[in-house]
């Protein structure tokens, strides 16, 4: 009820398992804009040097909706932009950038909690984009859950072909494929989180008109 999708997670001996599913047309591609259109960045890594580089005090909001918002927004017809520029350069348009992955992980987690009836107290990341730090702690802080980041990072496909490993019998139900490598927690107050979270609801609604 909430802008997000019900999909089929997994079926097992029998039983289906349904989840909720929350589309974002631009995460990590985010960074690949950075990289190949924008030419702010050399590398992936680079993302992580320059957001902590950025001046805390910059408020610039970057909206990645190349080609919409996706969920739970769905604005197809909303195009990116950069909202809110100050004296900022390319380590805060970067920072923005970053922070704009954070934002929409938080639109689809806050609306899954409505459908839900409660918040996550903790994620489990995999992922490429698991390997910037800035991005996991600022993910932490804006859920204000624990933020748990897998050793494989392509834990999604591990998972995959473990429980297929085990329907085939080729794996025991304790087989482990990687462990938890990080833990990240909340070190900013809820009122802070909160503040940082409404300046990005405000520029999506500037956007939307």
């Amino acid at each position: 009820r909430h802008g997000l999708a019900a999909t089929v997670a997994w079926g097992r001996n029998g039983q289906t398992y349904y989840g909720l599913e929350g589309n974002i047309n631009y995460a990590g591609a985010v960074i690949e804009w950075l990289i190949h259109r924008a030419g702010l960045l050399t590398s992936v890594d680079e993302a992580e040097t320059l957001a902590l580089q950025a001046a805390p005090a910059d408020s610039t909001v970057f909206i990645p909706a190349f080609t919409g918002l996706g969920a739970p927004h769905w604005a197809p017809e909303m195009r990116a932009a950069i909202v809110g520029m100050g004296t900022t350069g390319r380590a805060e348009i970067v920072r923005a950038a970053v922070d704009s992955i954070a934002y929409q992980v938080t639109d689809v987690l806050r609306a899954m909690a409505e459908d839900v009836g409660q918040p996550a107290a903790q994620l489990f990341c995999d992922g490429g984009a698991v390997r910037n730090r800035y991005l996991m702690q600022r993910q932490s802080e804006l859920l204000r859950s624990v933020i748990r980041v897998a050793e494989n990072q392509d834990g999604s496909c591990a998972g995959a072909a473990k429980m297929a490993g085990e329907s085939a019998g080729l794996y025991g139900g304790d087989t482990v494929f990687g462990a938890w490598q990080r833990e990240y927690r909340p070190q900013q107050s809820a009122a802070w989180a909160e503040a940082e979270y409404d300046r990005w609801q405000s520029a999506v609604r500037q956007i939307k008109g």
